[in-house]
This record gives C-alpha cells, sequence and structure tokens, in this order.
C-alpha cells in the first residue's frame, strides 16, 4: 500500500515537474521526453493524463493548447539554444532585440538571414564585427559575391538583417548614408509597385462576381479591405465588439501588429486603430452579422484561447487569398501586367493600394490618407502606396503646351 502511494506522489511530482517545464517555454513533446528522460510516446501519455486532471488544455488534435506567453517563451528557448546565437556578438543582438520588445518570430527570421550571410562567407562575426571599417569591407564582400553568383535575387532581406545587427554594436549611418555601402533600406521589389491599384470599374466588377457565386463572407471581406486600408491580419481577427453600430458616427477598431505600441490584443503587441466609415458600410456589416458563425468574430468561431484563435485567423487570411486570387484572374483583361502581378503575389496588399490611390484621386492628399487610415507617416502613403492622380498629370501636361522648348 504505501509503495503504490509512494508511486503515485512520484507520479504527481512529475506531473508538476513537466507543467512548470512548461510554464518556462518547454512545450515541445520532443524537449519535454528528453528532460524527464521518457520516450515521447509515454510523455503524450502524461500529458492526456494531465488534461484529465484539468492541469494542462489540449487541442481536438490531442496538442497542447499554449498560451501566448508559453508560445513566447518555447521560441526564445528554442533560440537560446541554437548554437549560432550563442557567439558574445549575436547573442548581444539578440538580447537587445528581446529588450525592445521584437517578436521572437521576427528574430528568428533576422537570425536566419545573419546565419546564412556568415555562413556564405565562411567567417565568424567576431572577425568582422570589430570595427566599423571590418563590418562594412565584410559586407561589400558578401554582396559583391552574392550578386555575382545569384544576380536575379534580391538582398533587402540581407540587408536588413545586417544592418540591425549593426546597429546592435553602434555602427549606424546617416540619412542615406548606407546606400554608399549597398546597405540601403529600400525594399528591392515593392518600389515598382507604389502606385499599383484597381480601378473602381474593376473593384465593382470583383465584387459583382464574388456575389454572384454567393460568397457573402468573400464579399464582406473584399469590401472591409477596400475601404479600411487594413492588413489581412487586422482583417482576419476583427471582433463584433470593435464595431460601433450606435455610434453617432459609423466607426470600428482593427488591431495592426505592424508597430508596437502596448496595445496588447490576442497575446499580441500592436496598435488598435479606428476607422470612420460610410453608412453603406453600416448595413453591409449589419447584414453580415445576422449570419455571421460567431457572436465574437467575423470569420470563426471562438475557441477561448488566444493562440487557438491567432491559428483560426491565418487559416481565414489563406482562405480569403485563395479566393481573391480567383476572382483576380477572371479580370486579368482588365488591368496591366504589373497590377495582375501583384494582384496574385499579394491579394489582400492589392486593397491597401487600391484605397489610397484611388482616395488620392479624388483628391485627398496624402496627409489626409495617413491620418484617415493608420499610416505612420505621409511620406509612406506617397513612396510606397501611391502616384500622382491622372488629374494632376494632366494638368502639368496641359500647361507644358504653353513652355517654349
Amino acid at each position: 500500500m504505501k509503495r503504490r502511494l509512494a508511486q503515485k506522489d512520484d507520479r504527481i511530482e512529475l506531473l508538476i515537474k513537466i507543467k512548470d517545464m512548461m510554464q518556462d517555454g518547454v512545450t515541445r513533446t520532443k524537449d519535454i521526453a528528453a528532460s524527464i528522460n521518457r520516450t515521447e510516446r509515454q510523455t503524450r501519455r502524461y500529458l492526456i493524463e494531465m488534461s484529465q486532471m484539468k492541469m494542462i488544455q489540449l487541442t481536438e488534435s490531442k496538442r497542447l493548447d499554449k498560451t501566448s506567453d508559453q508560445l513566447k517563451k518555447q521560441h526564445f528557448h528554442i533560440l537560446s539554444k541554437d548554437e549560432f546565437v550563442k557567439i558574445p556578438e549575436i547573442r548581444k543582438w539578440v538580447d537587445g532585440c528581446i529588450a525592445r520588445g521584437v517578436k521572437a518570430s521576427t528574430i528568428n527570421v533576422l537570425r536566419n538571414h545573419l546565419k546564412f550571410i556568415f555562413n556564405y562567407m565562411s567567417e565568424s562575426p567576431c572577425n568582422v564585427l570589430y570595427s566599423k571599417k571590418d563590418s562594412l569591407d565584410f559586407w561589400v564582400r558578401f554582396a559583391s559575391e552574392f550578386r555575382q553568383s545569384r544576380p536575379t535575387v534580391g538582398t533587402h532581406n540581407y540587408r536588413a538583417a545586417y544592418r540591425n545587427l549593426l546597429a546592435a554594436h553602434d555602427i549606424t549611418f546617416a540619412n542615406r548614408m548606407g546606400a554608399v555601402y549597398g546597405l540601403s533600406a529600400k525594399n528591392d521589389r515593392e518600389a515598382q509597385y507604389a502606385g499599383v491599384h484597381l480601378t473602381s470599374k474593376v473593384t465593382e466588377k470583383i465584387g459583382d462576381l464574388i456575389l454572384q457565386n454567393n460568397d457573402f463572407a468573400l464579399y464582406v471581406w473584399w469590401r472591409l479591405g477596400l475601404r479600411t486600408g487594413a492588413r489581412s491580419g487586422a482583417l482576419a481577427t476583427m471582433t463584433w465588439d470593435k464595431i460601433y453600430f450606435d455610434s453617432d458616427n459609423f466607426k470600428l477598431e482593427q488591431h495592426e501588429t505592424k508597430d508596437a505600441r502596448g496595445h496588447f490584443y490576442l497575446g499580441e503587441n500592436g496598435e488598435w486603430k479606428t476607422k470612420y466609415l460610410s453608412e453603406d458600410m453600416k448595413k453591409l456589416l449589419f447584414q453580415w452579422k445576422f449570419v455571421c458563425p460567431d457572436k465574437r468574430f467575423l470569420w470563426f468561431a471562438d475557441t477561448s484561447s488566444d493562440v487557438q484563435n491567432r491559428i483560426r485567423s491565418r487559416a481565414v487570411q489563406t482562405k480569403m487569398a485563395r479566393g481573391l486570387k480567383k476572382y483576380y484572374s477572371m479580370v486579368s483583361d482588365d488591368v496591366d501586367s504589373l497590377t495582375y502581378h501583384y494582384m496574385q503575389k499579394m491579394p489582400d496588399h492589392i486593397m491597401r493600394h487600391t484605397l489610397v490611390q484611388q482616395m488620392k484621386n479624388a483628391g485627398f492628399t496624402n496627409e489626409d490618407i495617413a491620418d484617415s487610415f493608420g499610416w505612420r507617416s505621409a511620406d509612406i502613403v506617397k513612396n510606397w502606396y501611391s502616384k500622382p492622380s491622372e488629374k494632376h498629370l494632366l494638368d502639368i501636361a496641359s500647361r507644358a503646351q504653353d513652355v517654349k522648348f
């Protein structure tokens, strides 16, 4: 009897140890099994037992339903085990990223780009970050070799990661001086798409095609994207309590994670942006509310888990993008090749571009658009999302006729 009680106590102690490990970010079954010296199969049985005891919660697929904190700690735990991160110069950079609140997933992406750079050159960061001159000489060698071997591949991701690393070691550039060393912050590909947009005629045609196919959810998504200019992540995580039907001026709020401003939602740091909309959008959303599958979210059923809700929101983004691309193919003859390429490449982001350009064509300034739809500055609207309106260009052409050459 005493032996059975002792075994039970040992088992409970083990389960508590597993839970403590999870709180510290060790949440992968493989890592837990290694830490407690058990097989993964045995460890999975422990997790099921813990779920039955209400110590943890499992998803429908019997995986751990992680909290946002556990998921972030898991990412940091995996990051800390990387041999590349253990290099002092890289560790200093990682610590700085964490201190600034950079997301672990973003750090991982940057780390992978940095690891590629140093592996490609068979060089260690400690031999490169010794001085500004050495750091810049190294980058010039890398960029030269990379461009010669892959002339059609851009270097934007590597530039962004390397500039970030240099900044952690107090190596920065005066305005536009980074370009002198091939370390410009400009994106290789996106600049060509500034001003790419859909005309009112094309957006109406796409909307009609969606309605003809009785896909009301996609139609609401389409109209919201065009009228708010929100990124797909902000669209996908919208909730009914942030749509103010009773307000004198109809408005809604969307959570953007592009900029971390201390507004936490579903475990992610971001910023709530308020958009004021027209009565036709109010009517459309009111119609959707009556057939919406959930009382909290606009597009999916609430799981009561931040992490799982994030996963569902990403599935919605994928589904909506796939649906839009199908209708975009039906209007390929109505747009130029550059626009069509961007529609297929960025099926949601084209709505953001369309909002800006159509507002600009209607006479709104870059400042008006930035203030109303959440851009950080008018320069971003000007440089990355729009081109001069056709009316403005025609006016210049008309006045140019009076100039004698």
